[in-house]
């Protein structure tokens, strides 16, 4: 069969501009449809705009920790951490959530287990759906203590936490710190007592344990559900236990109050 009859003089042909051009607007076309932005769906959230309040890493041991940190607004939020910065592969919830979910909340507390001793680890935050850490490729990091014996022999502190009427104070997130030590943390339970156990006060300026004597000076801070701060000053020989109640109340003039332990005197 003879095909050079399509090229004769005599047949109807597309100009080759008119080719050329069908051909531009082809390929402009396809590539608008696969390089045009992406339109954010409206349950994403963008990590600009979750505003961390306050991070703090607290209750460090040989093979735990606990991340705090309030937003400020309620946040759904959980930590995703590993012993290597590329290889964030396990997932911690809030305590006061069932396992695998997350509730809104000002203030989230949540440990990591599993960690090694004396060794680096690092974590991001979950907040809202975004992944926030030192930056959007660098996760936070911290490290943990050498090991540690589980027993001490100094005694825990505990107490209670009240409003102005008595009502227990549920929830209320309690952080100790005696002199140089590094910070612990805990939360109030539905009656309104805390506890801690001082099995694993570290020094911070060298994270090996500390023994706190008698005169050393102690401070407890409480913040509330509904963001009512204030702190207790003392000594330590005043604080194991506590013997009256930390009050806290919205009537209180200032929202961080700082006390003296058994005194009336608030500045």
């Amino acid at each position: 069969m003879n095909h050079h009859h399509i090229y004769t003089r005599g047949d109807r042909k597309i100009p080759g501009i008119a080719i050329l051009l069908f051909l531009l607007v082809l390929v402009g076309g396809m590539s608008f449809l696969f390089t045009r932005p992406r339109v954010a769906d409206k349950n994403e959230r963008v990590a600009t705009n979750v505003k961390i309040d306050r991070l703090d890493v607290v209750n460090l041991r040989d093979r735990s920790a606990t991340i705090f940190w309030e937003t400020e607004k309620t946040t759904t939020g959980h930590v995703v951490y590993g012993n290597t910065p590329d290889n964030l592969t396990m997932t911690a919830y809030d305590e006061l959530d069932p396992p695998g979910t997350s509730h809104p909340r000002v203030h989230h507390v949540i440990q990591l287990k599993g960690l090694q001793p004396n060794s680096e680890f690092f974590f991001k935050l979950n907040v809202d759906g975004a992944v926030i850490g030192q930056s959007e490729a660098v996760a936070y990091t911290s490290k943990t203590s050498r090991v540690l014996p589980s027993t001490s022999n100094l005694e825990p502190v505990y107490g209670d936490i009240v409003r102005m009427n008595g009502a227990p104070e549920k929830n209320a997130v309690v952080i100790l710190t005696i002199a140089e030590s590094k910070s612990l943390l805990t939360r109030t339970g539905k009656d309104g007592t805390f506890l801690f156990s001082l099995c694993c006060v570290l020094n911070s300026q060298n994270d090996e344990p500390f023994f706190p004597t008698d005169d050393e000076p102690v401070r407890i801070h409480v913040i509330t559900e509904d963001g009512i701060e204030k702190t207790e000053e003392g000594l330590f020989a005043d604080i194991s236990p506590l013997q009256e109640a930390i009050i806290v109340d919205t009537s209180l003039a200032q929202l961080d109050n700082t006390c003296l332990l058994y005194t009336s005197r608030c500045v």
